[in-house]
C-alpha cells in the first residue's frame, strides 16, 4: 500500500464501520418497497448513482420501475451496502454536459420542480432573476452551488476521497441510447428505456442562453466536471 492509497483505505474502513453500526436500519432500507426503493439494486446486483438532471428518472424507471435510491452519493451507498458488496455489484452513473445540465436545472426549478420543496426553494431563490444569464451572474458561485443537489458538481456524487470516480461505468446523456444498452447487456436484462420527465423547454440549444461572461464563469466553477468527464470547454 502507498501513501496515495491511504485516504481511500481509511474511507473504506469508515464506511464499513458505519455499515456495521447501522446494519439493521440499512437492511430495512434495502427491503422496503415504494416510490423510492433499493430492492431493485439487490435484485439486479447493481448500484446506480443518480446525478440530478442527467436522465435519472428514465433510467430508474427502466431498471427498477421506481425512483431507485434518489440522489445518494457513492460514499452513502458504500455505507448502506458495505464496501465489499459495493465492489461486488456493478456500479454506474450517467453524466451530462455541465452547460446543458445547469440550464436544465434552472428551467426545471423555475417551472416548479418535482416537489413542494423544489417550488418553495425556487420562489425563495430564483424569483428575482429575470433570465438564466442573470441567475449565473448574481447567484452562481463556488459556495452557492453546494446548497442544492441540482447544482452540485457531478463529480461529488461519484468520486471517492481521492476525487477519483468509484463506479464501473460512466454513461453520458448525450449518448444515452447506446450507453444504456451497454448497461442492460452487462446486467443481462432487456432494454426498457423510455425518456421520461422531459422538460417543458428544449435544452439542446443551450449555447444560445449563455453570454461570454456566463460561459467563462461556468467553465471555471465546474472545471472538474469538464475535465473528469471529458466535456469540451467553450
Amino acid at each position: 500500500m502507498t501513501l496515495k492509497n491511504l485516504p481511500k483505505l481509511v474511507d473504506d474502513v469508515v464506511c464499513q464501520l458505519s455499515h456495521w453500526k447501522n446494519r439493521k436500519d440499512f437492511k430495512q432500507m434495502r427491503s422496503e418497497s415504494g416510490v423510492y426503493s433499493l430492492k431493485g439494486f439487490d435484485r439486479l446486483k447493481c448500484i446506480y448513482i443518480h446525478i440530478p438532471k442527467a436522465a435519472g428518472i428514465s433510467i430508474n424507471k427502466a431498471l427498477f420501475d421506481n425512483y431507485g435510491g434518489g440522489h445518494k452519493t457513492v460514499r452513502v451507498y458504500k455505507r448502506i451496502f458495505g464496501p465489499a458488496v459495493y465492489k461486488e455489484y456493478f456500479t454506474f452513473t450517467f453524466v451530462r454536459n455541465p452547460y446543458s445540465r445547469l440550464l436544465s436545472a434552472y428551467r426545471f426549478l423555475k417551472n416548479g420542480g418535482f416537489s413542494e420543496t423544489d417550488r418553495t426553494w425556487a420562489i425563495q431563490n430564483l424569483s428575482e432573476y429575470s433570465s438564466f444569464d442573470d441567475f449565473i451572474k448574481l447567484w452562481i458561485d463556488e459556495e452557492s452551488i453546494w446548497s442544492l443537489n441540482h447544482f452540485k458538481p457531478q463529480y461529488s456524487f461519484v468520486c471517492d476521497v481521492s476525487l477519483t470516480p468509484e463506479v464501473d461505468f460512466i454513461g453520458k446523456v448525450e449518448s444515452i441510447e447506446e450507453d444504456f444498452e451497454k448497461v442492460c447487456s452487462i446486467l443481462n436484462i432487456p432494454n426498457k428505456l423510455e425518456i421520461r420527465n422531459k422538460g417543458k423547454t428544449d435544452n439542446t440549444n443551450w449555447e444560445h442562453f449563455y453570454s461570454d461572461y456566463s460561459i467563462d464563469k461556468i467553465t471555471d466553477i465546474y472545471s472538474r466536471d469538464f475535465e473528469l468527464f471529458q466535456y469540451e470547454k467553450l
